[in-house]
């Protein structure tokens, strides 16, 4: 059974370039935000938890075999765990998996900023998806003229 999974980005995977080329059949849902969570620079994105915080984000659609897939791309369960939140959006709320660095990843990357290629990705997926840009750095930024965003929302 191949049942339908909601997956909340909220890093690279926004962009989607990456997000196609891990589920090629992942499908946008609806930007979302994770309420009581702060995106966290650790190398890489991370989240978290903090009363009155919300990090911005996109809701997937994708398979389960997509999401073993996003399993082993996120390093699961080594680097990052998978986690079950709730996405709000628009008054409904969403259960989705999500991913958050595991304890010993927080404490060996504490500290480290994301790469600059990185951040591009992730700053590219945000403009893309007209959410929060929380990857942007003072240098100017545009959205490449190569993506085209989806007119359905």
């Amino acid at each position: 059974m191949n049942t339908p999974i909601l997956y909340f980005a909220y890093g690279s995977n926004l962009n989607p370039k990456r997000i196609t080329r891990r589920c090629p059949t992942a499908a946008t849902f609806r930007t979302a935000k994770l309420r009581n969570y702060r995106l966290v620079e650790r190398l890489y994105a991370d989240i978290d938890y903090e009363e009155g915080t919300v990090v911005h984000g996109v809701l997937y659609c994708i398979s389960e075999r997509e999401l073993s897939v996003l399993d082993t791309y996120e390093g699961c369960p080594r680097i990052y765990r998978r986690i079950w939140i709730e996405a709000e959006c628009n008054g409904e709320t969403f259960v989705a998996a999500t991913y958050e660095m595991t304890p010993e990843t927080k404490i060996l990357r504490a500290g480290q900023p994301f790469p600059e290629d990185y951040r591009k990705i992730c700053s590219v997926g945000a403009a893309y998806h007209r959410i929060p840009n929380a990857f942007r750095n003072n240098k100017n930024f545009f959205l490449p003229l190569n993506l085209k965003r989806s007119t359905k929302k």
